[in-house]
């Protein structure tokens, strides 16, 4: 508190440094809104309805598969970030798909999962 008094604000700046990180993970990591606003949500149940809209979307071809691939993939990490369970051949299809931005979103340590998931859905929402 005394460095803020004394007009340090290298705390605030770091701080303010962190949550322009986040955006831009969140941003980078997803791409469709509806995905963000579930994800910061957390409706692990209508991130799930989308992935089964997605996929019976390229079934009856309203969707291609590169279309198919992206938005399941962002489904899938935000269900993952969010502690879903994901069954062997999801978890094998992440892993496959995954850009840089998802892997630095997805796999961080459980240690910083619980302590910034917050912070995260906090900044998700807005």
């Amino acid at each position: 508190m005394a460095k803020v008094s004394s007009g340090d604000l290298g705390t605030v700046d770091g701080l303010a440094a962190m949550r322009l990180a986040v955006r831009a993970t969140i941003s980078e990591a997803f791409r469709t809104p509806d995905v963000i606003r579930l994800f910061a949500e957390k409706q692990t149940g209508g991130l799930r309805q989308s992935l089964a809209e997605i996929e019976r979307d390229v079934k009856i071809g309203a969707a291609s598969a590169q279309d198919h691939a992206s938005r399941k993939t962002e489904l899938l990490g935000a269900l993952k970030r969010l502690g879903e369970t994901l069954t062997e051949s999801e978890e094998a299809f992440l892993a496959d798909n995954l850009s840089d931005a998802m892997k630095d979103f997805v796999t961080v340590s459980p240690e910083v999962q619980l302590r910034d998931t917050q912070a995260i859905l906090s900044l998700a929402k807005s």
